[in-house]
C-alpha cells in the first residue's frame, strides 16, 4: 500500500481506485451541461457515477477536482476575467453534483486552473471541446 495522509497507508482495497481520474466535459462557454451532445452527455454521467462509486466505497480516499476552460482570444485579461472564473464555476458544479450523491465537501478540493493543461491545441478547433472539462481525480 501507498504512503499519504498522514502517513498512514492507502487501504488495500482502496489502492486500484487511487489515482483514477474522471472527465467531465463542458460546452464552450458554459458551466452547466446545456447544448452538449447527447454523447457527451451521457459520458459525463457515466463518469459522475463512477467517481460517487468509488468515493462511496472508499471513505478514506478523497477527489482533487480542477475545472479547465478553452481560450478563444488567448490573453492574461481573457483568463483573468473569463477563463479562470469560468473554469472554478465548472469544478464547483461537479462537486455539488458529487456531493448530491452522497460525498462530503470535506473529501473534496476544488479549484478553477483557467486554460492551463490543454489538451487540444489552439488550432485544433474540433478537440477544443477537450479543454473545456473538469477533472476528478481520486486522492489519499
Amino acid at each position: 500500500a501507498a504512503a499519504g495522509n498522514g502517513g498512514a497507508a492507502v487501504p488495500a482495497d482502496a489502492a486500484s481506485a487511487l489515482g483514477k481520474v474522471y472527465t467531465i466535459y463542458f460546452p464552450g462557454n458554459g458551466a452547466s451541461f446545456n447544448g452538449l451532445s447527447p454523447d457527451l452527455v451521457e459520458a459525463n454521467k457515466k463518469a459522475l457515477a463512477e467517481a460517487a462509486a468509488a468515493l462511496g466505497a472508499y471513505r478514506s480516499l478523497g477527489a482533487r477536482i480542477v475545472g479547465y476552460a478553452n481560450p478563444i482570444n488567448p490573453s492574461r485579461r481573457e483568463e483573468r476575467t473569463l477563463l479562470a472564473p469560468l473554469s472554478a464555476k465548472r469544478a464547483e458544479l461537479v462537486a455539488q453534483l458529487l456531493e448530491f450523491n452522497g460525498v462530503s465537501r470535506g473529501r473534496m478540493t476544488v479549484s478553477g486552473a483557467g486554460s492551463s493543461k490543454p489538451l487540444a491545441r489552439f488550432n485544433q478547433r474540433g478537440d477544443w471541446y477537450r479543454n473545456r472539462r473538469v477533472e476528478i481525480t481520486i486522492i489519499w
